[in-house]
């Protein structure tokens, strides 16, 4: 089954979603009850959840994305471990995006895009973040111990962002259907 649900997002190249794959496995040995390890190629920044799109309307943002390849390339920084959702059975575990001024100037050029075309922008705070396993699944398991272990830090060179569509059961999950590629 595919969807119509899209986001954007910034693409990784491969060196570095296998740093977090590796990252990943490491948290993966300790057993911890989550449903759905995110796969290597699905790992990803989201700038903007977009929901349900129609035809017409993916191929006006496609266009509008091209105003994005002006914006320059830049390097991002991984390093730590977090979480959403409760300290002892956190529904969200990701790694740690450095918030730099570049990363959030991009942002804020793909809310502007979508505002222009409509879309519904979360006023939340923007947490960058690449998510590695999510839904807690055992209700009655809890994490006795603190979980933010210390990772090695890396660092990437963004030169990509690309429109998701979310095809929820496959293995990869998000398929790129525009890329940009930045300055």
């Amino acid at each position: 089954m595919t969807s119509n649900h899209y986001f954007i997002a910034i693409k990784f190249d491969n060196n570095i979603k296998k740093w977090i794959y590796d990252q990943q496995a490491k948290i993966k040995s300790s057993q911890l009850p989550y449903q759905i390890w995110v796969h290597e190629e699905d790992f990803h920044v989201t700038l903007q959840f977009l929901g349900e799109l129609s035809e017409e309307k993916k191929s006006i943002l496609s266009k509008d994305l091209d105003q994005l390849e002006n914006f320059p390339s830049f390097k991002m920084m991984l390093s730590g471990m977090n979480r959403f959702g409760k300290t002892n059975q956190p529904r969200v575990l990701w790694v740690e995006v450095e918030n730099t001024n570049i990363l959030n100037d991009l942002h804020d050029r793909v809310q502007t895009i979508c505002k222009k075309n409509d879309f519904p922008i979360d006023h939340r705070v923007f947490t960058p973040h690449v998510t590695i396993a999510k839904k807690w699944k055992d209700k009655n398991e809890y994490l006795t111990e603190n979980l933010t272990p210390t990772l090695e830090e890396a660092s990437t060179i963004i030169n990509e962002i690309a429109l998701y569509r979310i095809n929820p059961t496959a293995a990869v999950k998000y398929i790129p259907e525009k890329i940009v590629t930045l300055r």
